[in-house]
This record gives C-alpha cells, sequence and structure tokens, in this order.
C-alpha cells in the first residue's frame, strides 16, 4: 500500500507557553506513552498513547504534533479504533519514501504532545493561569529512514479488513535451469511508461525500448509503476481510495520490445466501503520497475498443474506494512492444523495477486485458505484473512515436458544431463528399463549408515558379496615341544587385497592335546604381512626376493588345558559366524596391496611334565574377503532380522 500523499498544517507545539515540561522516557504521569519508535521507517508508524486519567482534566483535548528535520509538519492519523486489553489509542506516523520531492527526508524528527493537566510533576495544583488550558508538555526526538523495512506490528481496522477472492489456474511448469547455482533475479528499472486499458487487457509500453527493452525472460516476472507524472485517470469521484499512487501485476505476455500484457488490471478499493473498487484505464507517465528470473533458456514444457490465483484487496493496515503474506490451507469442516503452502514477498500495495501451486493431496477436496500477513521481521498481525471454500480440481492431462533437469516424454523420464557418448546420464524407460551413469544407495542398519551400491567409487556392499582366498584342507601339527613364547611358521598364502575389501572372515579347526599331568596352552596365530616392492623395472642393488615387512596384524585363537581340573585337551571350530572374533579388519596398509597371510602355531606347556604325546594341531583353513556390511551381518554385529531400521520385519507366518 503505496501511501496516498497527505499533508496538513497544525501548530509548532514546541513554542506553545506550557507551565509543566514533561521530561521523562514515556510520561507515566499524564500521557502513558508506549512502543515509541526511535526509527520511522517506510510507510506506517506505531506509537500508543493511552493517558493518565488522574493527572489530566476530564474531557481536554491531547495535542499531537510530529516535524521533520527540517521542522516541517509529517502527516499522522489517529484512527477510530481501539485495541483489545485497553492498550489505549493508536496513533500512525507516516513516511514517504516512493514520492520523489515529497518524500520524508531523513535525519531527526521531533514528536511533541500537549495536553491539559490537573496537577503538576510534585502533585501540586497548577496555578489558575494556567488552568484549563494546555499547560503540559512532552516530546522526544527520533530518526527517520526512510527507506528501511517496517516493523512496526501490523494493525488493521475491524471495520477494513482485507478481503480475498481465490481462483483455479491450470499452467504449464517453466524449467529454470540452474547451471552452477540458483536462477539470477534481475531486476530493470526505467521512466517514461505508459498504462492502457483496452477492453479488459491490461498493457504497459514504454517511449524508448533501445535502453531497456521488454524480452520474453520477463513473462511471470513483477512488473511495478510509480511516481506517477500526473494522477491516474479516470480519478475516483469517491473519498478515501485506498490505493491511487501506484500499480503492480505479473507479465503475462511480452508482445514486443516496448509493449507487456499484464494479468490484472489497475485497481483500488476504498476505505469503509467494502466490494466497492473503481478501475483505471490510464496512466500516462510513470516510472516503472520489472523483476524477474534470468536464465537465457526457459523451456517451457506441456507439463501442467494447478495454482490458486488469490486475490487480496484491501490489504491497508492502519499501522505496519504488509512485507509478506503466508498461505495456508485445510481441509473445510475437518479439525487438525492448517498446511503451509508458502511464504511469499508482496508489494507496497493494497491490492496484489499471489499464484501458490496446490500439491496433488489437495485436488479435489473442499478446501479454505488462511492468509497471515507479516512485517519484514516475520511478526504476524493478529488478523487472518479465510477465503470461501473452493475445491481445485487439477491437470488431468498427460504429464510431458522438462522439470528439474529431467526430460519427461511418453515413453522416458530422461536426464537432461548427457555423457560424453551422448547417451542420457539417467533413462527410465516405459517398458521398466533403467539405465544410468552412477548409483548411490545406502541404507541404515542399527544406527550405522552403509553404502551398499556406490558406483562412483565402484563398491557393492552385501551379505552374499565375499571372495575366497585361501581354502586349505591340511593339517599342520606341532609336537613334541615346549615352545614357550615363539611361534613356528607352518604356512604362508600370498594374496593381493583388492580395493574396497575391507574384512577378514578367519575359519579352521584347531585342537592342542597334551595329556598325563600336563597343562599349557595352543595357539594358532594369523598374521598379515606387505611385501617389500620394488619399481616396475628389475633392481640390481637390492634383492627383493622372498622380502616382505613386519607384520602389521596378528590375530591370536588359544586353546588352553589345565590339568589340575582334570583337563588333557582343547579344540576350536571357528566359524565365520560364530561371532565377531572371526572377523578382522584389514589394516589400511595392505587394502589394494600384494600382501602374505602366514599362519604359525605355539605350544606353550606351563605345568606339570609333559609326555611325549603333546601336541598341538591345525587343518581346514578357509579364509574369505568382503566389506562392513558383508561382515557385520555375517558375524551378528547387526542382529534381529538383518532388516534396515526404515523397514519394518515381517509379521510372522507372513
Amino acid at each position: 500500500m503505496s501511501l496516498t500523499l497527505k499533508k496538513e498544517k497544525r501548530q509548532d507545539l514546541s513554542k506553545l507557553n506550557v507551565f509543566v515540561e514533561d521530561t521523562s522516557v514515556s510520561s507515566p504521569n499524564y500521557f502513558k506513552l508506549s512502543d515509541i519508535p526511535q526509527i520511522l521507517q517506510k510507510g506506517k508508524n506505531l506509537l500508543r498513547i493511552k493517558g493518565n486519567s488522574q493527572n489530566l482534566v476530564e474531557g481536554s483535548q491531547v495535542l499531537i504534533d510530529v516535524r521533520d528535520v527540517n521542522g516541517n509538519e509529517l502527516y499522522y492519523q489517529i484512527p477510530d479504533f481501539a485495541e483489545a486489553g485497553d492498550k489505549g489509542r493508536v496513533i500512525s506516523i507516516w513516511v514517504y519514501n516512493d514520492k520523489g520531492d515529497d518524500n520524508t527526508p531523513n535525519g531527526d524528527v521531533t514528536i511533541t504532545i500537549v495536553g491539559t493537566a490537573k496537577f503538576d510533576l510534585n502533585g501540586n495544583p497548577i496555578p489558575k493561569k494556567f488552568q484549563n488550558t494546555p499547560n503540559i508538555r512532552w516530546s522526544t526526538n527520533v530518526t527517520v529512514d526512510r527507506d528501511r523495512d517496517n516493523t512496526s506490528p501490523i494493525i488493521f481496522n475491524t471495520t477494513a479488513l482485507p478481503t480475498v477472492t481465490v481462483s483455479e489456474s491450470i499452467e504449464t511448469y517453466s524449467n529454470i535451469p540452474q547451471g552452477s547455482g540458483l536462477p539470477t533475479k534481475t531486476t530493470t528499472t526505467g521512466t517514461d511508461a505508459k498504462y492502457l486499458l483496452k477492453g479488459k487487457t491490461p498493457i504497459v509500453q514504454i517511449t524508448d525500448p533501445t535502453a531497456f527493452p521488454f524480452n520474453g525472460e520477463m513473462v511471470d516476472g513483477t512488473l511495478f509503476l510509480h511516481s506517477f507524472t500526473n494522477p491516474a485517470r479516470p480519478e475516483p469521484r469517491i473519498k478515501n481510495p485506498t490505493n491511487i499512487t501506484s500499480y503492480t501485476s505479473s507479465i503475462a505476455e511480452v508482445l514486443d520490445n516496448q509493449t507487456v500484457r499484464l494479468t490484472t488490471p489497475f485497481t483500488t478499493t476504498f476505505d469503509n466501503r467494502v466490494g466497492l473498487t473503481h478501475r483505471f484505464s490510464d496512466i500516462q507517465d510513470a516510472s516503472f520497475k520489472i523483476e524477474h528470473f534470468s536464465t537465457g533458456s526457459n523451456t517451457v514444457s506441456n507439463s501442467k498443474r494447478a495454482f490458486a490465483n488469490i486475490t487480496i484487496s484491501g490489504s491497508d493496515p492502519i499501522v505496519g506494512v504488509v512485507d509478506k503474506v503466508k498461505v495456508l490451507i485445510k481441509s473445510d469442516g475437518l479439525d487438525g492444523d492448517d498446511e503451509l503452502l508458502n511464504e511469499v514477498s508482496v508489494p507496497f500495495s493494497s491490492s496484489y495477486l499471489v499464484k501458490i501451486p496446490i500439491p496433488s493431496e489437495h485436488l479435489g477436496d473442499v478446501q479454505k485458505l488462511k492468509i497471515q500477513y507479516l512485517n519484514s521481521i516475520g511478526n504476524i498481525s493478529r488478523t487472518e484473512t479465510i477465503s470461501d471454500a473452493v475445491a481445485f480440481q487439477g491437470n488431468k492431462d498427460i504429464v510431458e515436458g522438462t522439470l528439474g533437469g529431467f526430460a519427461i516424454t511418453p515413453t522416458a523420464i530422461s536426464s537432461s544431463f548427457n555423457l560424453k557418448d551422448g547417451t542420457p546420464a539417467l533413462d527410465l524407460g516405459i517398458s521398466g528399463s533403467i539405465s544410468g551413469s552412477s548409483l548411490f544407495i545406502r541404507q541404515v542398519y542399527e544406527g550405522t549408515t552403509y553404502g551398499l551400491i556406490d558406483t562412483v567409487n565402484s563398491t557393492i556392499d552385501a551379505k552374499n558379496i565375499g571372495r575366497q582366498i585361501v581354502s586349505d584342507a591340511e593339517e599342520y601339527t606341532r609336537s613334541n615341544v615346549d615352545d614357550d613364547a615363539a611361534f613356528t611358521i607352518i604356512n604362508q598364502y600370498p594374496v593381493t587385497f583388492l580395493p574396497g575389501e575391507t574384512h577378514l572372515g578367519i575359519a579352521f579347526q584347531a585342537r592342542t592335546n597334551l595329556g598325563g599331568s600336563t597343562s599349557g596352552t595352543g595357539t594358532v596365530r594369523f598374521s598379515i604381512a606387505t611385501a617389500q616392492r620394488s619399481a616396475s623395472a628389475a633392481s640390481t642393488n637390492v634383492d627383493y626376493y622372498d622380502q616382505w615387512n613386519t607384520a602389521v596384524l596378528d590375530k591370536d585363537y588359544a586353546m588352553s588345558v589345565i590339568h589340575a581340573i582334570g583337563q588333557v585337551s582343547s579344540s576350536i571350530s571357528q566359524g565365520t559366524n560364530g561371532g565377531s572374533n572371526s572377523i578382522v579388519e584389514i589394516p589400511d596398509s595392505c587394502k589394494g596391496n600384494y600382501c602374505k597371510i602366514i599362519v604359525s602355531l605355539n605350544q606353550n606347556i606351563t605345568g606339570g611334565s609333559w609326555p611325549v604325546t603333546a601336541r598341538t594341531r591345525v587343518k581346514s583353513i578357509s579364509i574369505v574377503t568382503f566389506r562392513q556390511f558383508a561382515a557385520n551381518i555375517t558375524s551378528g554385529v547387526i542382529s534381529g532380522s538383518g532388516l534396515p531400521d526404515s523397514i519394518d520385519a515381517p509379521a510372522a507366518g507372513s
């Protein structure tokens, strides 16, 4: 609601001879002021006054004066409006920012209030000379910043509330390629624009298209006319029009580089005349601003969807500026909360059009829309507007065109990004065929996220994906010795771990048999050592033959025999599904490298006399490699049903 320019002459209260100068911050003894603004911003600014009936003469007049940095009057209103909760009266101080030479100047402003008091600051009666005449003055200095967004609360007069009209339109998508980021919002400004209403068609023409020509990218953008050289015609004959100084509409079509067609004509409503509108047909000369998304290659598809066209009229609060509106939706007659559809910025006008896409789940059902009014810092007005019930029907046409980087045809959905061979990076065919350049599937099991398929890193992790690297049925024995702490190598397996393999699964069978009165422990050890590697050419200086680095992993499996409690042997059959002890993480230095797995035995006699039959044996060695998920499934770290956290286990018997 670009403000109608209003001026008035009034007495300069700073020059009035009074008895009491009230220097308090909010005049609690006399005027009881609140919400005193420190900065007056564009639009209507709030100041509240309640008045102290104990100290002011009942029925006496309170005078108000607001003056700018040049000593000129600032326009203000005291609307015929009382808020709930006995907050007093509202004073609305107007600041103009779009009136050219008539703009409110930035700088200091003095607010002065004068009344008729019964008592002075000390509680003494006012001398007769000053009784029954304005005798108490309060004033304060504030600042004007006419280009700052208004932060006053939005207050509507209950006798002039906004009205809402809702219609449905079925419109095609405009695909906005995003490139390296979000679409670019472009603002174009100029002068010498003319508005004409031809029949029922509103158009705007510019005189000189060489400086700022209209172009096709401006379709669906917003056009704003302001700073009229002469009033819009025909001028309304009814008093108190709400908007005659600015016009905002969406661009429906660019007819040529000088002419655009608009979606809505220029109209105004009137204070205290609900439902009455006046339509303008001509603006001879005005400045203009156009805001639109600049893409360079907008693609209009054949895909359509339902939009709610919401026309809001009479959005003219007595205090504050509507900066945004929230649009919420709810099924008519049902309990529950409203669902937010969108929050959009609106022009500085009392009438505007808001266009909101309607989600498919709200089609075909009778709905009501709720409009909430927000100031520039997001505070919501207590006034809300509820639309009449409406049922959005939606579009039943075939979906075809471009949407969010995908080309949609009757037979496929394809990525608009092609590989170097010219084929789409992703293609979903009507027959169910899927082709793509990359795939990443992850799932959460018991709070841990696993990457199951990752084509970028060329890995697959599944409970049936693994590789057998050792399968040895031979039996190896350590007999009739006491090794103390020493281990003896009984076999070695050269292997190359593949990139992406993270774990080993070790399975074997082993026994320690001591007999007699002997106690001790037999231990099977699995170690991994990396090879000392040469360059690709043979070396004549260093001997790399059968040269290995120190082992980076030792995994021991011990079998204890205690003679004192009657034991003579101990055995183990270790399978990869026997628990996490059978699963070993491959050291980082071994992943993707040439290594060897070393199997060693140790027989340590710790007590008694040992017979010549003491021996430790191992056989049927099986070693596999896999990734984290397969390792955790195999070992039982992932327990229960083995289903992802997002999927419920099937019921018994299903």
